[in-house]
């Protein structure tokens, strides 16, 4: 018996051809270390049209994890899939056909897989169709209620992002329900709900309310969102130096926007690593003392990858020649020392990340969060800083004409000495970014 359950019965039913049973046991055997004995159970319980199997698979063929790495099959198994209604493989789906990876780029198609999900009720689908409306300026009831019927569905981000509206002045919820929204926050991990306490200290936490009805989502939402994140008009930018080149953008996303950043990346924070140029290894950082976090595809939602293609067009790239999004994280006495955002030859002069996709000719940075103390943007040898506010974006070149490092792109952020910081990051390459 492991966790209740009679693992010869379940073998025994798996062989029978049972494919619920065939994907329980490919978890268990790969519990187990039986990598080879998981992966024919998977795909058995995959090809009889398991759709958790499915995406599973999906997702070790987008990594290369457990079977030889294969993102256009990837995309198919998860095309099967959400063609059943599977939400988690529609909400990866659509990422994918809004990167291209994998398949050809077409946001109205994953556009119309969000929307999809919402109108099934699919409680972060809902959130995400707030919060891309949002970024396209759309500010309405229809926003609301979307959020309000995620949160009302168990989603703790969607229910962090009224409580924050509520403490604007927001009239959707009563303080009772934020109180108790927040306190479910906490207890779920979500980053901002446990300062937030604070501010309901006379109110009595309310009951959970039932979902709410579900919004009628008009037809004509999809010729709303069909232009592409990265032709969306922006702030204009502002040039801070000549050498290195940094602009300035205020306000590149809103501050609901960075709360989402926020609150997806916090789960997955962890000790700052850089890749050696020789070895390939991860190690530690020796310049950079934070918490980072990288989204990879699978990671993703269609909100952030709107917010990468943003950040790339502030950099005048299309949004492939961009890394992945990254967030970093630092608390009180946490710093990032001098250093260079370019990519340098190894001590035999090598280096497969240069060669693969180029050098990185920029970096786009978004403040995420204020209410701290240091933690600015230094140019070391500049002699220029800079500390943005909620949803600013600075931009900065880290090479001259020639391609050569500029020995003026030294930068650092200095170190935090009140409060925590949040900022968002993205390495702009100078080819599409393979990885």
């Amino acid at each position: 018996m492991v966790e209740g359950i009679d693992i010869q019965k379940l073998a025994a039913q798996a062989k029978a051809g049972d494919a619920d049973a065939q994907y329980k046991m490919a978890a268990y055997l790969s519990g187990e270390g039986q990598k080879d004995a998981a992966i024919k159970m998977l795909r058995q319980a995959a090809t009889a049209g398991h759709l958790d199997a499915r995406f599973t698979l999906s997702n070790f063929m987008l990594s290369g994890h457990m079977v030889d790495r294969d993102v256009s099959h990837a995309v198919q198994v998860l095309a099967q899939a959400a063609a059943k209604d599977h939400e988690a493989s529609m909400r990866l789906l659509s990422v994918l056909k809004a990167m291209g990876h994998g398949c050809d780029a077409d946001w109205p198609a994953a556009v119309a897989l969000l929307v999809t999900g919402a109108r099934k009720g699919h409680m972060l689908a809902l959130a995400e169709l707030a919060l891309l409306r949002e970024l396209y300026g759309f500010e309405d009831d229809l926003n609301t209620a979307l959020l309000l019927a995620a949160a009302t569905r168990g989603n703790i981000i969607a229910a962090m992002q009224l409580v924050s509206r509520h403490l604007k002045g927001d009239g959707t919820i009563e303080a009772g329900l934020a109180k108790q929204w927040t306190m479910q926050g906490r207890q779920l991990g979500h980053p901002l709900a446990g300062n937030l306490l604070v501010r309901f200290e006379g109110a009595t936490a309310a009951a959970l309310p039932e979902p709410t009805e579900l919004p009628k989502i008009p037809e004509d939402i999809l010729s709303d969102l069909a232009t592409a994140p990265e032709a969306l008009a922006r702030p204009q930018a502002k040039v801070e130096l000549d050498r290195p080149h940094v602009e300035t953008v205020p306000g590149l996303i809103g501050p609901s926007l960075c709360e989402h950043i926020i609150a997806s990346s916090a789960p997955s924070l962890a000790p700052a690593r850089v890749v050696d140029p020789n070895s390939g290894e991860l190690r530690a950082d020796p310049y950079r003392h934070s918490y980072n976090m990288t989204f990879w595809p699978a990671d993703l939602d269609l909100v952030l990858h709107a917010i990468g293609a943003r950040m790339c067009a502030a950099a005048g790239v299309a949004p492939d020649h961009g890394e992945m999004l990254s967030v970093l994280y630092y608390q009180p006495g946490m710093y990032y020392g001098p250093h260079y955002d370019c990519l340098v030859p190894g001590a035999d002069g090598q280096n497969a990340e240069l060669e693969r996709s180029g050098q990185r000719p920029k970096t786009v940075l978004i403040y995420l969060n204020d209410g701290y103390e240091g933690g600015s943007t230094s140019f070391v040898r500049a002699g220029f800083a800079h500390k943005g506010g909620v949803g600013d974006a600075i931009v900065f070149q880290n090479v001259l004409a020639d391609g050569e490092i500029d020995e003026q792109s030294l930068h650092e952020s200095t170190p935090v000495t009140a409060g925590v910081k949040w900022i968002a990051s993205k390495w702009i390459r100078e080819k599409s970014y393979q990885f």
